[in-house]
């Protein structure tokens, strides 16, 4: 049989994986992408944008450039593009799909890394693995999706670059400080990419020499700026030096079990908790993972010199100049480790759900390589251990899709928490508008674990409701069940005076005759008079209403909420 030219099987191996990583994110992330909403915070970072004209994210380009808010301008801008373009394209569903696009870029991009390391069947699975990485639950939400996968973006580039070698080494570096102005902890797994690539004993030491001290730079440029613009979080670690790095040493251990266990933890769960979507998504990329794994390799015949699912690992197709397997492995567990260098901030690194698990996300990629080379080891053991290998992988994987779909129906049930609360609180709020205070009290349902309906973000969410103007025209809210000791709600004398934006705003008097007051008994609502406090009882002199509202207000937070209010045009 005629070998097929090398030129047509890249094509044919970069089709394939294209379509494998777009399956995939499908498959296992955005499945219900019609169901997704705005979640904690999205109403800080991506509501704000909604509809805005792309003309007006240069002015905030230019803001937080010079700004720096967090030390890390990124942070501040991919949110609001990604907002703005999604929304400008199709709305709420139009921002998912951008995000879906954005992580399948990501895959490709690990991908590309992964085949310079490992040979094709390898790469597959780590590609495929990085996508599915458990530990990190937050690839739904949508400012994770800009700021934290876009810092991935930019550490995959890195890595491509570098391991190309030549001049593109050197482009390599200013791609990987972004991750430095985006999300801080991605930097970290470039610093072990010298241990894959053969370098002569002679060239090692210079070669180590030379990107350690171009990390070194780009940190000390970046740390440099921070502290001259007084950002809070590197002062309070140079205050502290002592406490910073027991933390850091302490993650070095504590962040990799966290997310090894996850492996195997999340993988039973997803198995556990199938449903009919999950089960149909989970077959579906089964298939097409097998289709892709054997087409990584030769079939019967084929004189390609590509390995087939049951070859053995002399047959592998490794590319030219790359690492023994066992020895990515290990650099692979090196990078998985130092990925936790900086959990300062979210630590300890234990986090198994919810917002704060993105702590584990710089972790994603070496675990993911740590996976391909461990596959491509144990695959080539013998022809039908090789294909029990398979067979395993394969249903570890699927179970994978089953645990991000449990996900899912997290932020899915989380959305849906949120509107029913917030109809409900406007419709018997006919009379709140500018100028007013609505204040809530009692137990609110139980929190979802993936992602939460309530949180500190619903003073926004209710302005939002009300107006987009960035100042909010003097609209405050808060549920004292979930954010009761931030807002500082304290009587002086007949007065009663708080912080309603608690994070930095100012304390202010409330005027009992615009005061909107709720009993809420874990879901359920009721308008009151008054509300008992630790300080004594707060009234309003605002008649109850004796009916509901009849009229909405019109915003893009409203229209999300609210949808058959504003039937289609």
């Amino acid at each position: 049989m005629t070998a097929s030219p090398p030129a047509a099987l890249g094509r044919r191996s970069a089709l394939g994986a294209g379509a494998l990583v777009a399956l995939t994110v499908l498959c296992a992330h955005f499945t219900r992408l019609g169901q997704l909403g705005l979640y904690e915070d999205d109403y800080f970072f991506i509501a704000p944008h909604l509809g805005e004209p792309l003309g007006r994210l240069w002015s905030l380009a230019r803001q937080v450039l010079v700004a720096w808010p967090q030390g890390r301008p990124l942070n501040h801008l991919l949110p609001p593009l990604l907002g703005a373009l999604g929304s400008a394209w199709g709305g709420l569903a139009g921002i998912y799909v951008l995000a879906a696009a954005w992580l399948s870029l990501n895959g490709l991009l690990a991908w590309l890394v992964a085949r310079r390391l490992v040979g094709p069947t390898g790469a597959v699975v780590a590609t495929v693995a990085y996508l599915l990485f458990p530990a990190d639950g937050t690839k739904l939400f949508l400012v994770h999706a800009a700021h934290v996968q876009g810092a991935m973006t930019f550490l995959l580039l890195a890595w491509w670059l570098w391991l190309l070698g030549g001049w593109r080494r050197l482009l390599a570096y200013p791609v990987a400080a972004l991750c430095l102005l985006a999300y801080e902890s991605t930097f970290l797994p470039f610093l072990v990419v010298p241990l894959f690539v053969q370098v002569e004993r002679p060239r090692l030491g210079r070669t180590w020499l030379a990107h350690l001290g171009g990390c070194a730079l780009l940190v000390g440029a970046v740390g440099l700026v921070r502290v001259v613009m007084g950002e809070a979080r590197v002062l309070e670690v140079a205050s502290q030096p002592g406490d910073a790095l027991d933390r850091m040493l302490s993650s070095l251990w504590m962040g990799p079990l966290t997310s090894a266990r996850s492996l195997g933890r999340s993988a039973a769960l997803g198995a556990r908790s199938l449903d009919p979507l999950a089960l149909l998504a989970a077959g579906v990329f089964v298939l097409a993972f097998l289709v892709v794994l054997r087409g990584a390799g030769p079939r019967a015949g084929d004189e390609s010199g590509l390995p087939s699912v049951s070859s053995r690992p002399g047959a592998e197709a490794r590319p030219p100049g790359a690492p023994p397997a066992w020895r990515v492995l290990v650099g692979a567990l090196a990078g998985w480790s130092l990925a936790y260098a900086l959990t300062l901030v979210n630590y300890p690194p234990t986090q198994v759900m919810g917002r704060l698990t993105s702590t584990h996300v710089a972790a994603g990629w070496p675990a993911a390589l740590a996976l391909g080379a461990t596959f491509e080891l144990l695959r080539g053991a013998g022809r039908w251990r090789g294909r029990l290998v398979v067979a395993l992988t394969a249903t570890w994987l699927a179970s994978l899709v089953g645990y991000h779909h449990l996900l899912q129906r997290g932020y899915v049930g989380a959305w849906e928490e949120e509107r029913r609360f917030w109809r409900e609180l406007t419709l018997r709020s006919p009379d709140v508008g500018p100028g007013w205070t609505v204040l809530v009290a009692g137990t609110p349902r139980a929190p979802g674990k993936a992602i939460l309906s309530s949180s500190w973000s619903d003073h926004l969410v209710h302005r939002q409701l009300y107006t987009a103007a960035p100042d909010g025209a003097g609209i405050s809210f808060a549920h004292l069940g979930i954010v009761g000791r931030q807002v500082e709600l304290v009587r002086d004398g007949e007065a009663w005076r708080w912080r309603p934006a608690f994070w930095t705003g100012a304390v202010q008097t409330i005027d009992p005759s615009r005061l909107a007051l709720f009993e809420d008994d874990h879901g359920a609502l009721r308008r009151v008079e008054a509300i008992s406090l630790p300080s004594g009882q707060l009234r309003t002199t605002a008649p109850v209403p004796s009916a509901p509202r009849t009229s909405w207000p019109d915003t893009p937070v409203a229209r999300l909420m609210f949808p058959e209010a504003f039937p289609a045009r």
